[in-house]
């Protein structure tokens, strides 16, 4: 065993479960929803296990692109003498292969580093003692390229530990794919089609789509309990601060209410500054009916900068951010729209507020020193977009939470709450998101629609279709 301890400890009645339940497994589906800490839950297996006699290194840990350097990050605070090595921090083909043979603890790597034969060959080549999976759900279809490599490579590593913050069972057709690469099809079958015909049926009033036969569910939860703990959001959230939501509203000004409604009537609309814009696609003008309402006109792909149109929004940030952080709170300000983030950091720079942005085209390292300022207070807005940040970061640092605009996915909403409530964040007495909702827009359907769990698509498609 390497010389390596435990710094951090289980402070939580669910995580003291977890450890109990993984330390004596070689094999085990950590369920455990968003913000329940299932990097330190993979850090305690490792080192358990290693206790037990267990040969644990070197460790491939397996994530997407965006938490591969939190993975380092969260072992310095967690475990001490623990080599964890980014495979994304290689500039070339020749030190990606010295890393791969040299790595002695742990490797952490992104799911589609498969892709390049060089780190297959390397990696099939290496005697893995674990694999770490985070977030398994990335496996969930067996048909693809991703799958189909990973499961190969993976097949002799005698200690597996996969991880999801997604409910396992909400999906009983993505159950054998995430199964396959724990255990190889012990519990469920090397057979998909074969699982599929014993647990599911094809649906009446629709041939293609399969459904679980009555009582499929139980089985499963029996035929899995041995090896998967789920701990629920509920349990994790009773942990953390009590989270409270604001709406604020606008009504848009008259002149953008009429370019709104015309192009929502005709699929086309001339701007302020004399631009035409058309389009002959439904879903070309939701997303430009959102970009109005969140206050600017993305014109073309070729752009640079989009026009404004409507402040209201942006006034709101300018007069209500400096109060916020001049109370102490430090602020996440999120929007669907990468276009959005130079009208909000041109404010912020005016006001001489402490900030950074946070966006998908970033370079790894580059999200990575971003992250580390917020967390480290070096400053006090983080401004992203929702797609590149909802996914695994670690934000507790912020308090506050301001939606520009929210994506039509509930999903994604959720997750990106949790980026500053989950654990750490008991260090705020509340946690409170803001919506600005301008009204009678595209805005007012996707926040009704999240609240009450409409599905959003038909919500947009039917506010598309009224006049």
């Amino acid at each position: 065993m390497p010389n390596i301890e435990m710094i951090s400890r289980c402070k939580y009645l669910f995580q003291k479960k977890a450890k109990e339940f993984n330390e004596t497994r070689n094999l085990a589906f950590v369920n455990v929803a968003y913000g329940g800490g299932k990097t330190f839950l993979s850090y305690q297996w490792m080192y358990d296990r290693a206790c037990y006699g267990e040969v644990m290194f070197p460790c491939l840990v397996v994530c997407p692109s965006s938490l591969v350097y939190q993975w380092k990050a969260e072992a310095t605070k967690h475990i001490g003498g623990l080599e964890v090595t980014p495979l994304l921090a290689c500039e070339n083909a020749l030190e990606r292969r010295d890393v791969l043979r040299s790595t002695k603890h742990v490797l952490v790597c992104n799911y589609d580093c498969l892709r390049s034969q060089p780190i297959l060959d390397e990696m099939a080549f290496r005697r893995w003692g674990s694999v770490v999976i985070d977030e398994v759900s990335a496996f969930k279809s067996s048909e693809t390229k991703r799958f189909k490599r990973w499961r190969k490579l993976l097949s002799h590593c005698p200690h597996r530990l996969v991880l999801s913050g997604v409910p396992i069972l909400d999906s009983v057709e993505n159950i054998w794919a995430q199964m396959i690469m724990l255990d190889h099809g012990v519990r469920l079958g090397t057979s998909f089609m074969n699982f599929r015909h014993t647990y599911m049926t094809m649906k009446p009033s629709d041939p293609f789509k399969w459904v679980p036969k009555d009582g499929t569910l139980e089985k499963l939860t029996v035929l899995l309990k041995d090896i998967i703990i789920s701990i629920p959001k509920e349990v994790v959230a009773a942990e953390l601060p009590p989270k409270s939501y604001v709406r604020v509203e606008f009504v848009l000004e008259d002149s953008v209410r009429k370019l709104y409604n015309k192009l929502k009537k005709e699929f086309a609309a001339t701007l302020p500054s004399g631009h035409n814009w058309e389009t002959i696609w439904a879903m070309s003008k939701y997303c430009k009916l959102h970009q109005i309402a969140s206050g600017f006109f993305y014109k073309s792909e070729t752009q640079e900068q989009a026009e404004l149109i409507h402040t209201q929004k942006l006034q709101w940030i300018e007069d209500n951010v400096p109060l916020m952080v001049d109370e102490g709170y430090n602020v996440v300000i999120v929007t669907p729209f990468k276009e959005a983030l130079p009208f909000i950091q041109v404010i912020l720079r005016e006001l001489k507020i402490k900030h950074d942005i946070f966006y998908g085209e970033m370079k790894p390292h580059e999200k990575n020193n971003v992250v580390h300022r917020f967390q480290n207070n070096e400053i006090n807005v983080f401004v992203c977009t929702e797609q590149s940040a909802y996914q695994g970061l670690n934000l507790q640092q912020g308090s506050r939470m301001i939606f520009l605009a929210n994506a039509p996915s509930v999903n994604m909403r959720g997750n990106m709450e949790d980026r500053i409530h989950r654990m750490g964040s008991e260090i705020h007495q509340q946690i409170v998101y803001y919506d600005l909702v301008a009204v009678n827009t595209v805005d007012d359907v996707i926040i009704n629609s999240l609240n009450e769990q409409k599905e959003i698509i038909q919500e947009l498609i039917r506010h598309l279709s009224q006049e």
